[in-house]
């Protein structure tokens, strides 16, 4: 029988064993799939339990791309980017239109007044006019201080 650090570490091999084998991608399973899988968080989890089997996958899996695993805040949750980077400009269902707004059109050091308006205003590509316009009236919902009354 093995006993203190000895059984501590059987302890950990077999549950990163279990861990293995839980989160193998599975065959013909979407990337953006597996990441959803991957980085899930069970009602059951603590804040402390969620981020040890984070960190514990990460160890396990040092091939997969964790340098595009962000926290987000607003879920409590990790996320991998380049699973969002094509719904990015998206509205969450979670999300108040301002929210949505700011998190498109974040303020950047150094950017002035003018820079900034000018990324307001920008039309995106193959955005028809319809679309344009009625971001545009939607921002200025949101960007109310803007001096949206000189703009033609």
């Amino acid at each position: 029988k093995k006993s203190g650090a000895w059984s501590t570490l059987a302890g950990q091999d077999s549950e990163d064993s279990y861990l293995r084998q839980m989160y193998e991608r599975r065959p013909g399973e979407a990337e953006a799939d597996y990441w959803k899988r991957l980085l899930a968080r069970s009602p059951d989890d603590t804040d402390a339990s969620y981020n040890t089997r984070n960190m514990r996958l990460r160890l396990l899996f040092p091939e997969l791309d964790w340098m595009n695993v962000k926290w987000d805040q607003k879920s409590g949750t990790y996320v991998h980017t380049s699973s969002t980077t094509t719904n990015y400009w998206t509205k969450r269902a979670d999300e108040t239109w301002e929210e949505y707004y700011w998190r498109l059109y974040p303020v950047v050091d150094g950017e002035t007044d003018q820079q900034y308006l000018l990324k307001l205003l920008r039309r995106f590509d193959g955005e028809s006019d319809d679309s344009y316009k009625q971001r545009i009236e939607k921002l200025k919902t949101v960007f109310v201080y803007a001096p949206w009354d000189h703009i033609s």
